[in-house]
């Protein structure tokens, strides 16, 4: 049940991000999509800081 979560998660990723790719190319004068853009551009780096922040814990402790 999980890889089957994770391979719809990535899927519904893939398509979010092709249709976002999609709409900033047509519209590229529109403030409106800009803002979305950097918004999702901005949110995409919470993941990553998580990622560092636990690798740091896991390497910190022994285990």
């Amino acid at each position: 049940m999980t890889i089957l979560i994770i391979i719809l998660a990535i899927f519904i990723n893939i398509f979010i991000g092709f249709n976002l790719a999609v709409i900033v190319n047509l519209y590229q004068k529109n403030l409106f999509v800009n803002f979305l853009d950097k918004l999702i551009t901005a949110m995409s780096v919470i993941p990553e800081i998580i990622w560092v922040f636990l690798l740091s814990i896991f390497i910190g402790t022994q285990w």
